[in-house]
């Protein structure tokens, strides 16, 4: 059985970030992101699971720390 995986292009995913790597990345449970998706940047969902393009995330945390400092 082939399934939406199978058929992603492997590039796009190395591009893509998933929910585990978000949370690493912004220093926060997954229960935090999943409480905080409306301040995040929007998400695609693949199956069950979300992802977030990596240039759209780190946009978002250099706006971020911006704002922090």
């Amino acid at each position: 059985m082939v399934t939406v995986k199978d058929q992603i292009d492997l590039p796009v995913m190395r591009r893509m970030v998933t929910r585990s790597e978000l949370a690493q990345m912004i220093g926060v449970s997954l229960d935090t992101i999943d409480r905080r998706r409306a301040d995040l940047p929007p998400a695609v969902r693949i199956g069950r699971q979300l992802f977030w393009n990596r240039e759209v995330v780190d946009e978002f945390l250099r706006g971020e720390r911006r704002v922090a400092t």
